[in-house]
């Protein structure tokens, strides 16, 4: 019977620890100023609509907080905009309420950006339409004052 307890506790312990572990790594905790985004809608594989945007530095801002809280400031702080946002394998989901999430997928850059990417698909009256959006953050040096 002792041994039978103890193996459930040790289970116990192990769940509890991956949950723990789970929570731990989290690529996105800090801060992380918007480079560019760029939004591609197409019919039928033909660009219909293509819109850029590159951002001077700090300009928006998204802090990564734990708790899966995320903090977006606009226009050098002067404007806050919360959310919320969890990781899960390659993919981040960010939005107001749990059942309204944005999926992105990511993948870490070599120059300490990060790059995320939404591809949305609907097909209507035999025409496929794509939004597709690319988003880059570049993480922001620990301590640095937003500008």
């Amino acid at each position: 019977m002792k041994q039978k307890t103890a193996w459930s506790f040790a289970i116990i312990a192990l769940v509890l620890m991956s949950f723990s572990l789970k929570k731990m790594v989290n690529p996105f905790l800090g801060k992380w100023q918007l480079v560019s985004k760029i939004e591609i809608k197409y019919e039928n594989n033909n660009v219909q609509e293509r819109f850029e945007k590159y951002y001077k530095p700090s300009k928006k801002v998204y802090n990564f907080l734990a708790a899966d809280k995320l903090v977006i400031l606009e226009d050098y702080g002067k404007s806050k905009e919360k959310k919320s946002y969890w990781v899960e394998g390659n993919t981040v989901y960010i939005g107001k309420e749990k059942s309204d999430k944005t999926k992105y997928t990511y993948t870490f850059n070599p120059d300490q950006t990060v790059t995320l990417k939404r591809v949305k698909t609907k097909v209507k009256n035999n025409i496929t339409y794509v939004e597709d959006e690319e988003i880059v953050l570049s993480r922001l040096i620990e301590n640095e004052p937003i500008k």
